[in-house]
This record gives C-alpha cells, sequence and structure tokens, in this order.
C-alpha cells in the first residue's frame, strides 16, 4: 500500500456497525467500499463472524488487510483463507471450561483450528436459540460444521472459542463463575443478545490473548503502524478495547450506552450506512 493509504487504518466491526439490521451491506455502500479500497484506502473489518461467514456478505470486496475474526481468535487473509495469527487455550483450561459448562446445563458450539482448517462442533441443539445458529450454518452450507456424540472429542483440536446459547438468565451464573474463579488473566467473556434471534443470549468465551484489540495490535505491528493510526468502529461491548486502542474510537448512534462512553466520536446509525459514509469523507477530504 502506498504511504498515503497508511496515514490511517480503518478498521470497523460488521453486525450493528457496518452491516445494517437485517445483516446486510447496502447495495451502495458496497459500491462505495469497492470504490474506496480500488483507490487505496486501508480498510478490513474485525467481527465476531468467522470467515466464511465475512465471504457470505462481504463477497469480492478487494480486502488487501487481514480480516479480525472470531473476535480476534483469528487474523486472517482474506483471499486464502490462511491464518496469519491463532489464539487459543491450553488443552487444560478448555477442559476445565466443558465440565465448568456442563455443571450449568449448557451444551456450547465450539470453534477451533484442527492445524489445517477451521472446525465448528456441535453435539445437539437443545433450545430454540441453539436450533437458530445451528440451522443458520447449515443454511450457509458451513463447512466448519460437524457433529459430535461429545464435546471432549473436540480436545484434540485446538480450541478458540466456546459459544454458549440460552437465556439471559440462565446464562449469567456461568459469566459471573468464570469471571470470579478464572478472570481476565485467562478470559474474554462477551454476553450479548443474539440481534437476529431476539430473547437469546450468547455467551462467548476465549482465551484471553485473543480479543480484537490485540489481534488490531498484532496487525497494525504487521504494517509498521501506530494505534494513532487507527481508526475503530463497534456498537457492542466486545468493541470497547479495540476503541480504547484506537487513535480515533467511534461509535454508531445505535451502539450499547458502555461503548458510547468509550468512543471518541458517535456518528449516526448502522441503518444509515454511517461507517462508509464517514470513510467516503474522510477519504475524498484529503
Amino acid at each position: 500500500m502506498s504511504a498515503r493509504a497508511l496515514e490511517h487504518i480503518y478498521l470497523t466491526d460488521m453486525d450493528g456497525t457496518l452491516l445494517r439490521g437485517d445483516g446486510t451491506l447496502a447495495p451502495g455502500s458496497r459500491r462505495a467500499l469497492q470504490t474506496l479500497l480500488t483507490e487505496g484506502l486501508a480498510f478490513t473489518v474485525a467481527t465476531a463472524r468467522s470467515i466464511a461467514s465475512i465471504r457470505q456478505v462481504l463477497g469480492d470486496l478487494p480486502l488487501r488487510l487481514p480480516v479480525v475474526e472470531s473476535n480476534g481468535a483469528f487474523l486472517t487473509d482474506y483471499a486464502s483463507g490462511r491464518h496469519e495469527a491463532v489464539h487459543g487455550f491450553a488443552s487444560s483450561l478448555a477442559e476445565e471450561l466443558l465440565v465448568r459448562g456442563r455443571r450449568r446445563g449448557q451444551i456450547p458450539f465450539l470453534v477451533a483450528f484442527d492445524g489445517s482448517r477451521d472446525r465448528l462442533f456441535y453435539t445437539k441443539a437443545v433450545n430454540p436459540g441453539m436450533d437458530w445458529y445451528l440451522q443458520d450454518r447449515l443454511k450457509a452450507a458451513d463447512r466448519r460444521l460437524s457433529r459430535l456424540k461429545r464435546p471432549e472429542q473436540a480436545l484434540r483440536h485446538q480450541l478458540v472459542c466456546f459459544i454458549f446459547i440460552d437465556r439471559r438468565e440462565a446464562l449469567t451464573g456461568l459469566e459471573e463463575e468464570l469471571r470470579r474463579d478464572l478472570g481476565e488473566q485467562l478470559l474474554e467473556l462477551y454476553l450479548m443478545e443474539n440481534s437476529y434471534s431476539p430473547g437469546w443470549c450468547w455467551l462467548t468465551v476465549y482465551d484471553s490473548s485473543a480479543g480484537k484489540h490485540n489481534a488490531a495490535a498484532h496487525l497494525l505491528e504487521r504494517l509498521g503502524c501506530e494505534a494513532e493510526q487507527l481508526v475503530a468502529f463497534g456498537d457492542q461491548e466486545n468493541d470497547i478495547g479495540l476503541l480504547r486502542l484506537a487513535g480515533q474510537g467511534i461509535a454508531v448512534s445505535n451502539a450499547a450506552p458502555g461503548l458510547k462512553a468509550a468512543a471518541d466520536q458517535v456518528i449516526g446509525s448502522n441503518e444509515e450506512d454511517s461507517v462508509v459514509r464517514y470513510l467516503l469523507n474522510a477519504w475524498r477530504g484529503r
């Protein structure tokens, strides 16, 4: 990339931030991003989605910078799908998380890397929230998806994320237990409602080496850039670390209150394509 392109690095969350409420990128925004990227805009995404899910939405956009996927568990080349960094659990910690989840009646989906490809393991869907996720992945023909008889079978792979899905009240106890006993020294935890399946929440658990902010710092180091050059966009609590790292942290107006409090600036909502509007103004105004 040219020196002009690297004056700033633009990194945005997808759901609730870049994407509209239905999980799509507006046609006009897609065309604008296509043009900006072709002209050299240093832009990529940081999301809880997998690379397969990112591609499903962004398609053939010419993203030359790696994407931050699975909330920072992976830093991945968009075109090839090759991971430049993998942040996963030690096997003993992964085993303990399975035990603690089972004690509270929680059966997770498990994201893993087997050394050559990504995997998404499950045993069964025991509530409508889990079934929504399973059907969503089946509809997308997600090649990662694989059913196991027992979750422990996944321990032979590098586990990077536990996804517990239930009502908020059913997950709060597990979240509090993990924060109390294992805490930020070992884990990154996020408890959020799935906006596409209202009423059902996800407790996602990552190793402390993950997190969008850690993956973003790795990307900046790779590019030889400083944090002051980073402009980051988000809407939920899992974006707080990213916005605090960035020289300019920007929240959309529909963002959670805690995220807005951490932001340097609040722009319009995701329904107004505000991230792409910001990018257009910033790039054209140079």
